[in-house]
């Protein structure tokens, strides 16, 4: 696994865990930065802004919500996600600098993400099966969902948020990390909510 895929695995497992555990729409604020502020140990530090030898920005504060419900074809967020957003927005970069990046703020985001991945799952179950943008052939009232299904819903996220298709390590880490998170008998919803969060509070749906 490179360099960038080990960060990705590692932001995962930091962020989605501790937002999942918690809560998605309290986390942020029980979240403890370091003294620097700066998320060094997870890959998101000062260090690790700099992919493929370009500057990179991030989504600024007053286009979080919005970058995250459009990739996912969701016109009107919900007001418990309008709320998230209102709550964590402080702590998002007012100028999408990427050397802004701060532990609170990836919290926030996380949190936001969340939330935006549960108006996902609610209104797309109650679509037929053939007008859903992600969960098409996927029947959002099991109890469980298989991993092939789990694969092709990141696969048509990723696409959405991403614009390209994930790599193999990347399917591979988010997959790894749901599992491990969450063990093999979380059932749909906390897979899906957990699967989508990691697609949505990564670097590549934020950087702009």
């Amino acid at each position: 696994m490179n360099k960038r895929n080990r960060q990705i695995k590692i932001g995962i497992s930091l962020f989605l865990s501790a937002a999942f555990m918690l809560g998605f729409g309290h986390a942020c604020s029980q979240f403890a930065a370091d003294g620097s502020g700066l998320v060094n140990s997870s890959g998101f530090g000062e260090d690790n802004i700099i992919l493929n030898e370009k500057t990179v920005s991030t989504v600024y504060a007053k286009q979080a919500l919005q970058s995250m419900s459009s990739c996912l074809g969701i016109a009107n967020p919900s007001m418990a996600t309008q709320k998230t957003y209102e709550d964590v927005q402080q702590s998002i970069s007012e100028r999408g600098n990427a050397k802004e990046v701060t532990a609170p703020m990836m919290m926030g985001l996380t949190s936001l993400a969340g939330d935006v991945c549960r108006d996902l799952l609610e209104e797309e179950a109650g679509l037929a099966s053939a007008d859903r943008q992600i969960f098409e052939n996927i029947d959002l009232s099991a109890d469980d969902i298989s991993e092939e299904e789990l694969a092709l819903s990141i696969n048509r996220m990723a696409r959405s948020c991403w614009q390209r298709n994930e790599t193999d390590q990347e399917l591979g880490a988010i997959l790894d990390s749901v599992y491990d998170a969450l063990g093999s008998d979380a059932g749909l919803r906390k897979k899906v909510i957990y699967s989508c969060t990691a697609i949505l509070a990564s670097f590549d749906s934020l950087k702009l």
